[in-house]
C-alpha cells in the first residue's frame, strides 16, 4: 500500500496529482494500481497540453484575423482621456527655503519716477 504523500511525482513534475484534492490524492494511491494512476495521470497531462495546443491555436487565428490598428481606434474613439495635474515646488532645504535678497541702493531713475 502506498503512503498518502507518495504520490509518484514531485511537486514540480508535471505528471504528478498537484492539481487534485487530497481526498481524492489520497484514494487514487490507496485504492487504483500503481498502473492506473499512472495512466489517470498521463490523460490528465495529454489533455492539458491540448487544452493549451488548441487555445494557443484560436488566439493565434484571431490575432490573424484582427485588424489590431483599427480596433485600437474603434476602443479609443470611445473614451475620454482626463489628466489631472498638481504641480508644487518644494524647497530641498532650509537654507534654500529662505535665500537673503541682495539689497542695493535705489537707481537714481528709479526714484525720479
Amino acid at each position: 500500500m502506498r503512503d498518502a504523500d507518495d504520490s509518484g511525482g514531485t511537486r514540480d513534475d508535471p505528471g504528478s496529482l498537484r492539481g487534485i484534492p487530497e481526498a481524492l490524492r489520497r484514494a487514487f494511491s490507496a485504492g487504483l494500481p500503481k498502473e492506473a494512476v499512472d495512466y489517470l495521470r498521463s490523460q490528465a497531462h495529454q489533455t492539458k497540453d491540448e487544452a493549451a495546443r488548441i487555445v494557443a491555436r484560436e488566439v493565434r487565428e484571431f490575432l490573424e484575423k484582427a485588424d489590431l490598428p483599427d480596433l485600437i481606434r474603434q476602443v479609443l474613439a470611445k473614451l475620454r482621456m482626463e489628466v489631472k495635474v498638481d504641480v508644487r515646488f518644494v524647497p530641498t532645504d532650509k537654507e534654500a527655503a529662505r535665500p537673503e535678497a541682495e539689497r542695493r541702493p535705489p537707481r537714481k531713475d528709479d526714484r525720479e519716477k
